[in-house]
């Protein structure tokens, strides 16, 4: 490992490890495998910087470039939004959650859902799933335009690409 040092009482369990051969900081962890290794929960109660030295904005998502951390907008874009009704949306559509009345939907795609205004418990996976339901429960749409024309019902099932009912 190199060279360390150490700071702070052996039987404490905040033992602060540095690996001074490879610039690692170890928090309760003697053998740190980058350059801030933290074994334990942590609190942050500033911003968290990016690759960017950017902290983001109200509603940003961390996600990985592979090689760092981006801040990207939510509620789009692989992101997934909440409303205070159980509905989750991952679409391109921002202004769904103030279209519908219903709960628990859950909608991931390019205009999954689009026209749902009091259905529940429904669930759109893909582009155009249940793009046309209104109204209904129960229903599950996974694949490419499943369902698409489907407007109305309950229990009602499509798999794949299907564009008429």
């Amino acid at each position: 490992m190199g060279k360390t040092r150490q700071t702070g009482d052996l039987t404490s369990d905040n033992n602060i490890f540095v690996d001074i051969a490879n610039d690692n900081v170890g928090v309760g962890i003697t053998q740190p495998a980058q350059k801030l290794h933290v074994s334990g929960s942590v609190r942050i109660t500033g911003g968290i910087y990016d690759s960017n030295n950017s902290v983001g904005t109200a509603g940003s998502v961390l996600s990985s470039t592979g090689s760092g951390l981006n801040w990207i907008t939510g509620g789009g874009g692989g992101a997934f939004a909440y409303d205070n009704t159980s509905n989750i949306f991952s679409c391109s559509i921002t202004t769904l959650a103030a279209k519908t009345s219903g709960a628990s939907n859950f909608l991931v795609g390019t205009f999954a859902g689009r026209c749902i205004t009091s259905g529940s418990h429904n669930n759109f996976f893909g582009q155009d799933a249940g793009r046309y339901t209104t109204t209904g429960k129960y229903n599950n749409f996974f694949g490419n335009r499943a369902g698409r024309c489907n407007t109305t019902g309950t229990n009602n099932n499509f798999f794949g690409d299907c564009n008429r009912v």
